[in-house]
Order: structure tokens, then C-alpha cells, then sequence
């Protein structure tokens, strides 16, 4: 039996940092492992790459080759390389006791609308490979409700399309209050309890130019409007007054807004003093300024209740310097239910 890491986040996310300082760390503890770049356009290799799909097929050749884009092309490889999946059971049959780490393509098509990758997974499995997959997300999406809400959701998707226990890792976190302001604190975007409050950042995201200086000339009239950070804090908050997991957050504050006052300010007075219609589908809609937030807040509502309804995701915090040993105890961990599932397969 073997055991690795299926790593997939979108392009950007840390996935070829994260693949090479996984790879230290196994080398400091003495444990031998493998990294398998599957990316066919991946040409800045940070780790010692022991398997290289490029040994087999580039992206640039068959793009000159059959006139393809690079989405169209990087699909072509993976059903390359599903056809001819031999030379990977080859090649993974050198190492015979290494703990493998898979680094696949960046592009989402290849986790949430194909199933060329699955169906490499599952040819993985029927040859003794007990996997993980690890899902990285930048943190610099927290401070775009937007493209958070979307990010999330991909994940989601991804997730049950591999059908494996999986880890979703919020990476960069030490660069995070560098990337701008965000609105809650990290708890919330590791814990996610309720995707659908990230809802009023959403509304600033689709401000038109007008709306976005009438909301800024407003923020010192607003300012006591009704903060939804704090409303999430008292959530959390236990008898003892203190949040769950605050040892592990000494730091909260680094992550929280530096500016709480303007957190509502694309809504009128009146409305954002009851910070819990945010809850009610058809007040939330209702409310909109402009038939184009109408139309928007109704498709990011539903968005949020999806991910909501299936209760799958949450995150872990990583700063590649300091925290990756939490995130090999969490995909041990998930090794043992792989170990569980398959002997009970």
C-alpha cells in the first residue's frame, strides 16, 4: 500500500511552494518521498521533481501540434496521459516505498467538469495508492467576498468530484493583511460557518462607479451601522467571553479591518441597522439599489447556499515558514480514513 497527496488549486495558489517545502520537511524527518509534476506546462520546477509528465507530453507541443489554446491542449494531455497511464505505473514502481505528492495543473476544468483526473485517481486507487487530496486557496481571495464565495465553491466541487477525504488549505496567510482589508477575523474564513455573510462585501464588489463615491461620502454618517464582524465574534464567543480556538489566534487582530465603520456602506441607514436580514433570501434581494445588484445578489445567495447545504468546508491557516507540520498531522489523519475506506472497499 502507498500513500500520497493529490495537491490542486488554482493557478497562483502556492501549489509548486508548497509541493517543495513539503518535501524538506519529509526530508528533515527522514521520510522518503517523491513529488510527480503532472502539469505539462509547468517549465519552473521548484522541487527535485522525480516524475515528470513532460518526460511523456508538453502543453507546447500539442498546442503547435493540433492548433489548440492552452485550457483545450492541457485537457488533451490529461487524456494522454490517461491512455498511456502504464508509463506512470512504470515510473511509480521505481520507488516503491516513497510517499508520493501529485502536483497537478492549476486549471479548475481539470477537477469540476472532466473526468479525466478522477478517473486517473481512481486507476491510482486499484493500484494500492491510498490519497489525499490537498486543495490550496490564496488568501488574498478573503479580501474579495466575491471571489472568495467563487473559490469556495470550486472547492466544494472539486472535492466531491475526486471522491477523496480531502484538506482545503488557505495558503499565504502571512501575507494577508497585505493584500488589503478584510471583514471578519481568520476564524471565520477557516471555520466558515456562514458562507452567505459575506454577502455585503459582494454589494461593495458590484458598486458602479457613482454608487461606489456615494457610499465612500457616507461612511462618516454611517458609522454606527450595524457591524457584522462583531455580530460573528459574539457568535463565537463562549460563556468565558472567550472564541474558540483563541490560542491559536493570539494574533487576530493583524487579520481583522483596519476600517469596521464602512462595512455596510453600500446599504441606507435604516436598512443596515437590522444586520440579520442578511439571513432572509428575499430581503437581502429586495433591498438592492440597482437591477443589477438585484439580479446578482439572487445568483451569490444561491451560490452561498449551496456550499452552506452540504457543510463540507472549512480551511486550515498556512504560512509555508511556520505552519505546514499542522497540515501534515490534518492529511495524516485523512490517511487513516483512506486506509479505513479502502480495507473496508
Amino acid at each position: 500500500m502507498h500513500y500520497g497527496q493529490v495537491v490542486l488549486g488554482p493557478p497562483g495558489s502556492g501549489k509548486s511552494t508548497y509541493c517543495y517545502a513539503l518535501q524538506q520537511y519529509f526530508a528533515t524527518i527522514g521520510r522518503e518521498c517523491i513529488v510527480v509534476n503532472l502539469d505539462p506546462a509547468n517549465d519552473n520546477i521548484l522541487y527535485n521533481c522525480n516524475i515528470n509528465i513532460t518526460e511523456l507530453i508538453t502543453l507546447e507541443e500539442v498546442m503547435e501540434e493540433y492548433n489548440l489554446g492552452p485550457n483545450g491542449g492541457l485537457l488533451f494531455c490529461m487524456e494522454f496521459l490517461l491512455k498511456n497511464i502504464q508509463w506512470l505505473f512504470d515510473r511509480l514502481h521505481e520507488f516503491p516505498s516513497s510517499y508520493v505528492i501529485f502536483d497537478f495543473a492549476g486549471q479548475v476544468e481539470l477537477f469540476t467538469s472532466n473526468n479525466n483526473v478522477s478517473s486517473l485517481i481512481n486507476q491510482l486507487e486499484n493500484q494500492g495508492f491510498r490519497l489525499v487530496a490537498v486543495n490550496l486557496v490564496d488568501s488574498f481571495y478573503c479580501s474579495k467576498p466575491e471571489v472568495f464565495i467563487s473559490a469556495s465553491l470550486t472547492s466544494l466541487i472539486s472535492m466531491i468530484n475526486m471522491e477523496l477525504p480531502a484538506v482545503n488549505v488557505l495558503s499565504k496567510i502571512d501575507l494577508i493583511t497585505k493584500y488589503g482589508d478584510i471583514d471578519y477575523d481568520l476564524d471565520y474564513y477557516t471555520e466558515l460557518p456562514d458562507l452567505s455573510l459575506m454577502l455585503y462585501g459582494v454589494d461593495r464588489a458590484l458598486q458602479s462607479p457613482t454608487e461606489e463615491a456615494e457610499s465612500e461620502g457616507s461612511d462618516s454618517e454611517n458609522s454606527s451601522k450595524a457591524n457584522r464582524a462583531n455580530d460573528y465574534g459574539k457568535e463565537l464567543n463562549e460563556p468565558n467571553g472567550n472564541k474558540p480556538h483563541d490560542n491559536e489566534a493570539n494574533n487576530s487582530d493583524a487579520f481583522s479591518r483596519s476600517s469596521e465603520a464602512d462595512f455596510d456602506a453600500d446599504f441606507d441607514a435604516s436598512d443596515a441597522s437590522d444586520a440579520s436580514d442578511v439571513c432572509d433570501e428575499e430581503e437581502f434581494v429586495r433591498r438592492a439599489r440597482t437591477p443589477f445588484q438585484r439580479k446578482y445578489r439572487k445568483l451569490y445567495w444561491m451560490l452561498c447556499e449551496i456550499v452552506n447545504d452540504y457543510s463540507l468546508l472549512s480551511f486550515l491557516p498556512l504560512d509555508i515558514n511556520v505552519g505546514l507540520e499542522r497540515v501534515v498531522m490534518m492529511i495524516e489523519e485523512s490517511h487513516e480514513y483512506s486506509k479505513d475506506r479502502g480495507n473496508n472497499g
